[in-house]
Order: structure tokens, then sequence, then C-alpha cells
């Protein structure tokens, strides 16, 4: 089988190269078509004759992939599969005009069976994960279990990106996206892990792990395959398992010795786990305060974090040598500019690097959401949105959420990586967020985070200038 990947963003998926590296593996072949960096995908579509075509989903960008799965269909006539969080949760997007076959959850069986069901001739149906469109009734296959062993899937495959798309390659190079763990065990009320977990309940171990010498094996052959200069750990919490990061800092530091941004949680983080990070090369920690206030936090996020924990952290991150750079979330339900402004308080006092802000978007399905429902927190519709929204496919933008002093909040969200690096003081920053520049503070704060993207390495300035420019709609 031929499989064609299709995007809207130039932002590479794990999920799609590890994907493609298990088809690879049985004999299929798979391509990626980005619509930002096509003049005319349905017509490159078309030429590339695929036998089916894919999406990965996410809430916000589900619209466009219905779109364009619409589009697909006629132009092509082909089968569409979709997958990924979105039709994880709503799987009854199957339904939609230019949709086949719904994946849900971990995609990796599922696909290769689906491939093999259409190189035989047939649908896919009553394969487990599946939800298949059959003469306009739906089979509904049954959740598989969690793949436990980590171990034994291949290394993503860069290739299905690099291969057409070169202005990727040299980016990519010096940030290159590496996940050795599945299932967050937390249950913040803005993500979906709380749904996820009660999805396959029963289905095997939630949080898994890659084994150390796994992960070591991996890299090590695809940083000579590929060239690689730097890696991106974008596990939700690399310092989760302490037994586990002590096994895996000396091998990684002595077989793969590259340097490497990630992410961290705060309350795993203490002077032991930060010097190890650093033994390994991590040159920058990612860490998620949300919010800078305990209500905020603790309440409406369901991020049990304390402010002691985040002080701790930062100052063991900040003490091991590594730069610090915190997620930061605005227009939480309820939340006022007052306590809006303690998370820009925060963020300064941490002497943070950079701070990223985004908007909070209520997706649905989230616990965040049913709060936004029950306080009647979501704008009215309206003449240029009559329909209701749930979140946006970018959470840099807006919000869906009638919030207090709402052109102050998305002000903030704009300024606070400036007001920290320029050191405004509160009181003129509570003036500025007040006037009326949207497009202006929309500029300044793309260009923050180019100055911080510079500042963290400034031997990829090139390659990340090439890259952004194919990348604009990302924060669109």
């Amino acid at each position: 089988m031929r499989l064609l990947f299709m995007q809207k963003d130039t932002m590479v998926k794990v999920a799609v190269m590890l994907l493609s590296a298990v088809l690879k593996a049985e004999g299929h072949e798979c391509e990626v078509l980005v619509e930002s960096a096509e003049r005319d995908m349905l017509r490159r579509a078309r030429e590339l004759r695929p036998d089916a075509v894919a999406f990965s989903c996410t809430t916000g960008i589900d619209g466009w992939v219905l779109r364009t799965a619409a589009e697909v269909k006629r132009a092509i006539g082909i089968p569409v599969v979709v997958g990924g969080p979105h039709p994880t949760f709503f799987p009854e997007m199957v339904r939609e005009a230019g949709v086949d076959v719904v994946c849900r959850g971990e995609g990796e069986a599922a696909l290769a069976e689906l491939a093999r069901s259409f190189d035989a001739g047939a649908d896919g149906a009553g394969a487990a994960n599946l939800w298949v469109k059959r003469d306009g009734e739906v089979v509904e296959g049954e959740l598989r279990p969690l793949v436990e062993d980590l171990d034994a899937l291949p290394f993503p495959d860069w290739r299905v990106y690099a291969a057409r798309y070169r202005f990727m390659v040299p980016y990519y190079r010096g940030n290159f996206p590496v996940i050795t763990s599945r299932g967050c065990p937390h249950r913040c009320s803005y993500c979906f892990n709380a749904s996820y977990q009660e999805l396959y309940r029963e289905k095997g171990r939630y949080a898994r792990r890659e084994s150390p010498e796994s992960v070591v094996r991996k890299l090590e052959e695809a940083r000579d395959r590929y060239g690689l200069r730097r890696l991106n750990l974008v596990d939700d919490s690399i310092a989760a398992s302490r037994s586990w990061l002590r096994e895996l800092a000396p091998l990684y530091a002595e077989r793969v010795a590259l340097p490497f941004i990630c992410n961290v949680r705060a309350d795993t983080v203490d002077e032991e786990s930060a010097a190890l990070l650093r033994e390994m090369g991590c040159y920058c920690a990612r860490m998620g305060v949300e919010s800078g206030n305990d209500r905020v936090r603790e309440v409406i996020l369901n991020k049990h974090v304390s402010e002691r924990q985040i002080r701790d952290a930062a100052a063991s991150i900040r003490g091991a040598g590594m730069k610090l750079m915190t997620y930061n979330i605005y227009g939480s339900p309820s939340e006022t500019l007052e306590e809006a402004l303690e998370t820009l308080e925060l963020n300064r006092a941490l002497r943070v690097d950079f701070a990223q802000c985004s908007i909070l978007q209520p997706y649905p399905g989230t616990r965040i959401c049913e709060m936004a429902e029950e306080l009647g927190a979501f704008e009215p519709p309206s003449a240029e949105a009559p329909l209701p929204r749930r979140g946006t496919a970018s959470y840099f933008v807006s919000s869906p959420l009638a919030l207090d002093r709402k052109r102050e909040m998305m002000n903030l969200q704009k300024l606070t990586g400036l007001f920290i690096r320029l050191r405004v003081p509160r009181p003129m920053a509570e003036r500025l967020i007040r006037l009326r520049a949207d497009r202006l503070y929309s500029l300044l704060f793309k260009l923050e985070y180019a100055f911080f993207r510079f500042r963290l390495d400034l031997a990829e300035t090139v390659p990340f200038l090439r890259f952004a420019l194919r990348s604009k709609a990302y924060m669109s």
C-alpha cells in the first residue's frame, strides 16, 4: 500500500514518523504533504497516486482536517483515514462525508492491520481501534490494549519528511523531537490525559518508559544516520522516574553525547535530577508554571504543584547551569486579571530566560471545558461567530471565553516575555496592556520568541529563520 499523510503546518509529527517507520518495515510506502509548503496540495496528491490518505488530528485542527478530507474525497476518491487525539475521543467524525476510517488510541498495530486489509481488497472493518464506514453504516472495532513494550517500536522515520522538504533538514538536525515514554499519570484539567486514562482503564499499564539501553541504542543509530546535532526531548516529564534517569544519564553521556532541551515537572526536579540532566548535556529545561496564582493553578487547572516546588525547581535548574523556559496559561475560566498578573510576577522572580505564554483552549472532552460550561464562561454566539467554539487551532491567538478584562488579558499573554526581559515595572506593564495595539503586540510576541531562540542556540539561527518563514501558520 502507498499511504499519503497530509497536514496543515510544517511542524513535524513524531506520530507520523513512527507510523511511517512501522508501515515501511512491513513493505508499504509512505509520504507526507504539508499544505503550507505546497502551492497546490491536492494537485500534488493526485500526482503521487496514493492508495489512501491519512491525517493525524488534534482538537482545534479538526475543522481543517474535515474540509481537506472532503476535498481529497471529491478530487481523488480514495479511502481517508483519520487518527490522533481528536478522533480518539470523537470517533463519530467517521460519519463525516470525507472520512472512511477513524483510528482510536495508539495507531501502530491498527494502521498496519488496516494497510494489510487494503492490500487484500478489504476495508479493515472489525479491526481493533478502527471505526470503519461501510455502506453508510459504521463498524466499531474494540479498543486494543496499550503497547507495553516501547523498546519494540522502531525509531521514527525522519526521511518521510526530509526526502521532500529539504528546508526542514538543517533546522531539525538541531532540534530533532524524541519521545521516550507514553502516558502522563497526572490529571490536569486542561489536558486530555484524564480522559485517556479512563478510555484505557484495564487495557494495560498506562505510564510506560522505553528502557535506557533502548533509548541510547536508537539515538546512536539515528545520530549517525541523520546527522543529528541536538535533540528535543518532548516527554511530558523526563525526570519523572529518578531510577530511570540515574541509569540513562551515564549511558547517554558516554554513547550519544548530543546536547538537548527537555520538559520537566517542578515536583520531580531537585539538585540531583538537575545535575543528572546537565551531565547528559541538557542546556535548557522547560517547566510548566501554568499560573502564578495558587487558586488558578491548583483548583481550576488541577495542577498540584506548589509555588515553593516551582521556585525550588527553578533554582536547581539554574544552579546546574541550564537555561530555564516556562510554560504559562492565561485565560482560565473565572481567572481575574489580577490573578493573571501574578503569573508575570512569579516568572519575573524565577529569573526565567523565556516565559512562553499561551491562551487557554477549553477543548471538548476536558474537565476545563466542562467547568467553563458550568460557569457559563463561553462567549455568546454572534454574527461573526454564530456557532459556539470550544477551542481554536492555535493557543497563541484567541480565546472562546468571556474573560475578565479580556483585551488586557490577551495583551498580557503577548507581552509577558518582553516585560520580563526588559524589566518593565508592573505599573507600566498594566498601562501598556490597556492599549489597543493587537497587531503590534502579536508582532512583538513573535519577535520575542525568535529572540529567545537566537539566544538559546545562535549557531542554528539561519536554519531557524528559513524554517520560520515556512511556519507562519503556527502562531496565526
